[in-house]
């Protein structure tokens, strides 16, 4: 539809001075000195503004932040600047650093879970029937691969979400991590996990990213929602989520919001929650290329807070909506806020089942096939109807419940969606009050803040201050405050006397702790400390968005059951005293554990003796000792790698393992594989000698062998092969030889190694062929015997 932009700021100007006078008692709360004269200022294609304003005499600031898609810069100025800066010829646009915020009506109060809702079952909210997701299959594409930046105060870890990235241009954050809650229901709402906890969102399979571009308290500036856009563009996202709004147009954001959609980037915004009106719908949402979201209620009527106009788009559930929220709890909230994030997730179902087209035919689809509910002034294009866009039905979706109660209302322009009634302590912070009508005038006004136990800050105007103007005061909290109530306290005095004025109480919460980024990481436990808050007792340890310990007043901890080789991301939450469900949370520390403990290599053996060899192995890293198992009995404790083994026995086989110690756990070990080794035999018998040799015969004998069983000889001579014999004496005898040959006899058991000698047997003579003898005087000759 054609959208003719209607701009109704001085309409709001006259709102604001009526609200101002009906409620004249205000406290505001500012996390840093706000300035009214921050601006962002856009040149002429190639101009260099840095150089440029440089050049220029009369204008003193200079740029603070340069954006990446167009040549426009965000600068402090004063009306003299801004008066010369407009005159440029080289300028295209002056124009203020608009602030915004976010779109939501909190319904009930959130709950710290473990991942559980309160039914410890997964609920379907009543959205997801109204619109027709519920009829999705868990088989069916549901936004795979589809890109979403939800622009918004971030995103919590949460057991239902699975987060991609995410990025911060809150200057107050230095990551994505959602201490709001909006950006997490919001993120719900997309994104849910099917995983029979909590809820389930539209496009439970997309791709989600957190961008901060509002602050804890869910405000924020055009200049940082520019970054965002600009991040989404340079990161390739398909679809922009923005669930916050501002009153004021703007060239630049206008500008970047156009470059985002020329890169096909699909942008949704919440039309805003100012009621029925002739142009109630805010920016974002009302610049024509981005599509604007009404909110619904459970009978498909228009609720009480959706913003109207011309330029409304689509409308979706927006009343009583159950999503995800801070500290892993879910909440109900309702806005346009619930409402943008119902179409964000149909757009990514439908587009992740068309890839090939673009974003324009993608909203097309769901314009078309959405369920009309009445002028479109209220309720554009229609209800979306997913269901029907899949082509899962052919018709409309019945009202989730007829005659259901609207209890949301309007809200004021210009005021924030979080009532501030509460600062951290360490921010500055402001109170002010309308003169009252009593007199005419005051002589002296004494301003001061009571604490717990006295007044903190305090001033006194002496100039003549008149009904109805405005006085102030600024103070800058500090650690050693009391954490507690804190009530603005205003006397007006007259010459008669005095006129006292109580302003509204407000809570000083604490500090958020500093989470050390040291840690001392083991396999299965990490240990970590933060600074301790004054005032505190009780801190409560978030892992990965969930609570994993409560604590009393310690500075440290070993949070253990972890797994080796994962990166968990740690918070520490102070608890506030005064109220156990709210505190203030750390920094995220991204730590990892230590990889699994490694196994010992397989052992090597060298120098193998007959009682012992020596053993060596590849060693683990953070191993606090090795253990040596033989046999698997314990026989060396060692801190190398590599030992001698001692006292075995000759000629056995044994088997050896290593087992190595954790350092950080004693009880985490891992074992080697085994290897088996065979002992080297001992020396022969000693004192191995022949102690008697006759032609046939040799008698050995040698000293005993510790605990033998028999003793094995052999007899070989001139080559020819043993002869083996046994005995289990000390001594033997070699029978039946020949006189005059060489044997080599040896002797040995199983466990030794043979003992060795050579004994040759007696030989025989060589006797005359006669001897002549006399024999009683008679000559006899006597022939020679031979018997062998």
């Amino acid at each position: 539809m054609t959208k003719n932009k209607q701009r109704w700021a001085s309409s709001f100007i006259i709102f604001l001075c009526i609200v101002s006078l009906l409620f004249p008692l205000t406290l505001s709360v500012q996390a840093k000195t706000e300035t009214t004269t921050e601006y962002l200022v856009g040149f002429k294609k190639g101009i260099d503004s840095q150089e440029h304003l440089k050049k220029s005499k009369k204008i003193k600031h200079q740029q603070k932040k340069k954006f990446n898609t167009q040549n426009t810069i965000m600068m402090d100025l004063d009306a003299a600047e801004i008066s010369e800066l407009s005159k440029d010829p080289n300028v295209t646009f002056v124009e203020k650093n608009e602030k915004i915020s976010i779109q939501t009506i909190q319904i009930s109060e959130s709950t710290e879970a473990s991942g559980q809702t309160s039914n410890s079952i997964e609920i379907l909210p009543w959205g997801n029937v109204a619109v027709g997701a519920n009829l999705q299959q868990e088989g069916d594409l549901q936004g795979e691969g589809i890109k979403v930046a939800v622009l918004d105060t971030g995103i919590s870890s949460h057991p239902d979400l699975v987060i991609k990235g995410g990025v911060s241009f809150d200057t107050s954050s230095t990551n994505y991590t959602d201490n709001n809650g909006h950006g997490t229901h919001v993120a719900g709402i997309i994104a849910a996990q099917q995983n029979t906890i909590g809820v389930v969102g539209i496009a439970p399979k997309v791709d989600l990213y957190g961008v901060k571009v509002l602050n804890d308290a869910g405000n924020g500036t055009y200049a940082q929602v520019i970054q965002g856009i600009e991040w989404a563009i340079d990161n390739n996202m398909n679809i922009i989520s923005m669930s916050f709004s501002g009153t004021a147009d703007s060239q630049a954001l206008h500008q970047v919001i156009s470059q985002a959609q020329q890169a096909g980037i699909l942008l949704i915004a919440a039309a805003g929650n100012l009621g029925s009106g002739t142009e109630t719908e805010t920016y974002p949402a009302l610049y024509p290329e981005v599509v604007s979201v009404g909110a619904t209620t459970e009978s498909n009527q228009r609720a009480n807070l959706s913003s109207t106009g011309d330029q409304l788009d689509i409308v979706a559930p927006g009343v009583n909506i159950l999503s995800t929220y801070k500290d892993g709890g879910y909440t109900s909230l309702s806005g346009t806020s619930m409402a943008a994030p119902y179409v964000t997730g149909a757009a990514a179902v439908v587009w992740s089942q068309h890839r090939s087209e673009n974003a324009l035919t993608i909203m097309n689809s769901l314009y078309d096939q959405a369920t009309p509910l009445g002028p479109t002034h209220e309720y554009g294009h229609g209800l979306v109807n997913l269901a029907r866009t899949l082509g899962l039905i052919d018709s409309a979706i019945p009202a989730f419940q007829l005659n259901s109660s609207d209890n949301s209302e309007p809200q004021t322009p210009g005021d924030s969606e979080v009532s501030i009634s509460a600062i951290v302590r360490g921010n500055s912070f402001t109170v002010s009050t309308t003169a009252p009508s009593n007199k005419p005038s005051y002589t002296k006004v004494d301003i001061g803040v009571d604490g717990p136990k006295s007044r903190v800050c305090s001033k006194t105007i002496t100039t003549t201050t008149s009904a109805g103007s405005t006085v102030s005061l600024s103070c800058t909290s500090t650690s050693s405050w009391d954490l507690g109530t804190y009530t603005p306290k205003y006397t007006f005095y007259y010459s008669g006397g005095t006129v006292p004025v109580t302003g509204a109480s407000f809570t000083l919460t604490p500090e958020a702790p500093t989470l050390s980024n040291s840690y001392t990481p083991a396999r299965t436990s990490i240990y970590f400390t933060w600074s301790r808050v004054n005032g505190v007792s009780s801190y409560k340890i978030i892992k990965n968005g969930e609570l994993a310990a409560t604590l009393g007043d310690v500075n440290n901890y070993t949070l253990t059951g972890l797994s080796p080789s994962s990166t968990y991301y740690i918070q520490v939450k102070a608890v506030d005293p005064n109220d156990t469900s709210s505190g203030s949370y750390s920094n995220t520390v991204s730590m990892t554990t230590k990889p699994p403990f490694g196994t010992p290599g397989t052992p090597t053996i060298s120098n193998v003796a007959a009682n012992g060899f020596s053993v060596s192995w590849s060693g683990v890293s953070d191993a606090d000792q090795y253990k040596v198992l033989i046999d698997g009995q314990l026989k060396a404790t060692v801190s190398t790698t590599s030992t001698p083994i001692t006292g075995l026995n000759p000629n056995q086989q044994y088997s050896v393992q290593i087992k190595a110690i954790d350092q950080f756990d004693a009880n985490n070990v891992t074992f080697s594989p085994i290897v088996n080794q065979l002992t080297a035999k001992s020396a022969g018998p000693q004192g191995f000698t022949a102690t008697f040799v006759t032609a046939n015969t040799i008698k050995v004998t040698w000293s005993p062998v510790s605990d033998p069983t028999i003793y094995s000889l052999t007899k070989s001579n001139n080559g020819s092969s043993e002869t083996p014999y046994s005995t289990s004496s000390t001594v033997f005898y070699f029978t039946g030889l020949n006189p005059g040959v060489a044997y080599t006899l040896k002797v040995f058991t199983v466990n030794t190694l043979p003992s060795q000698i050579t004994v040759t047997t007696d030989g025989v003579g060589n006797l005359p062929g006669s001897i002549p003898l006399m024999i009683n005087g008679q000559p006899y000759n006597a022939i020679p015997f031979y018997p062998y």
